[in-house]
């Protein structure tokens, strides 16, 4: 089993979802992998980082520490690959989180200040102030979701995924990341998680334009269908014909199919309803 195939497992490692077979795999990589039980070890704890937050108020030049270090991380070359013997798969750096996964836990804790700040001071500021906090923080809840998504590690990209999710408001930025991600990523697993987060946006005109395009896109009939579910809830036009685009396809899978005609049917019956009450 390689590094590449273990990390794919990380994810269902972690929360217990492996077949017994799948498990014995990756504890058997994993004593004799220090890199891959490192990085373990790593996703783990960020998945508690991002679950809970500290309740520790930042100290004021927190913030102004973590722009300084962001700015040295976009300024520094990405790593060059190596080959190890088995192909240019493993990265230089491997035995230590990339530079924006090291600044995962500053940024959470930052963000963290932000959300109680605004609890406990919010009232008292003037609107103004109010208001340019409550931006900033989104601005660094955006570009933690966009770093995320663009890790090499599936379970980072999960956790992106997730992360904007929760985001009230996307920026152009972060659509096209979620874009890419959606259409590009290998991973099924994270290109699910995409679809969720997109879920939470459906109303936003690009977020709807972005689901419609990219069900004719898929290959996977699970994302088909979490696509389909979508655009389910979105009446218009724009719906209806990637819909139907899809239901009259003979490469697509029979359930993958029969799920864009139902999800059809009921948008078409939502415009017919409406004519009738014209």
């Amino acid at each position: 089993m390689t590094c590449q195939d273990t990390r794919e497992l990380f994810l269902g490692f972690l929360h217990n979802e492996l077949s017994p077979r799948q498990r014995r795999r990756v504890d058997h990589h994993l004593a004799e992998c220090p890199a891959c039980n490192q990085e373990l070890q790593d996703i783990s704890e960020m998945w508690t980082r991002l679950g809970v937050f500290p309740e520790v108020r930042p100290s004021r030049d927190l913030r102004k520490r973590f722009y300084q270090r962001l700015e040295t991380i976009v300024q520094t070359p990405a790593p060059v690959p190596a080959p190890d013997g088995k192909g240019w798969r493993k990265w230089i750096p491997r035995l230590s989180p990339s530079p924006v996964v090291q600044l995962i836990p500053l940024a959470l804790l930052v963000i963290a200040g932000f959300g109680m700040g605004l609890l406990t001071t919010g009232v008292l500021a003037p609107g103004g102030a109010m208001r340019s906090m409550q931006r900033e923080m989104v601005q660094m809840k955006q570009l933690l979701a966009g770093s995320l998504l663009q890790q090499q590690s599936p379970s980072y990209r999960i956790m992106g995924a997730n992360q904007s999710a929760n985001i009230s408001r996307l920026d152009p930025t972060l659509i096209q990341i979620l874009s890419d991600t959606l259409n590009g990523d290998a991973n099924v697993n994270v290109r699910l998680a995409t679809v969720d987060a997109i879920y939470r946006h459906r109303r936003h005109p690009q977020i709807r334009q972005l689901a419609a395009e990219s069900l004719g896109k898929q290959t996977s009939p699970l994302v088909q269908i979490s696509l389909i579910e979508l655009l389910s809830d979105l009446p218009g036009e724009q719906s209806r014909q990637a819909l139907r685009d899809l239901s009259q396809r003979e490469d697509v899978h029979p359930q993958a199919r029969e799920s864009a005609r139902q999800a059809l049917n009921r948008l078409e019956g939502l415009v017919s309803g409406d004519s009738r009450h014209l």
